[in-house]
């Protein structure tokens, strides 16, 4: 567990991603369902996340800043808030029924 941790340190600083990301790396290789072994581990966007680059931007941080804190660059925050915002409308309004 110990020297998993510390490969896990290596990858996220290595691959410059951040560590959850570093971990489920590993777990994918260590599984077996990785061979691209050269590649930066994909960071998945979870509801969390979004949320939390939203409150980041209403809060008045740049593009840029928040790209610093899950060390990706501003275009793909960007990105992520540009697809939620697309999902969000295809769903459509909410409706209530009384």
């Amino acid at each position: 567990m110990y020297f998993e941790n510390l490969v896990a340190l290596h990858i996220a600083i290595e691959k410059q991603c951040p560590q959850e990301t570093a971990f489920k790396y590993l777990d994918r290789l260590l599984d077996g369902k990785s061979r691209k072994h050269n590649n930066k581990p994909k960071f998945i966007w979870t509801s969390d996340d979004i949320e939390d680059i939203k409150r980041f931007r209403k809060q008045g941080l740049t593009y840029k800043g928040i790209a610093k804190i899950y060390f990706t660059t501003d275009d793909t925050i960007f990105q992520v808030l540009r697809r939620n915002k697309k999902k969000a409308l295809c769903r459509g309004p909410i409706i209530k029924k009384h």
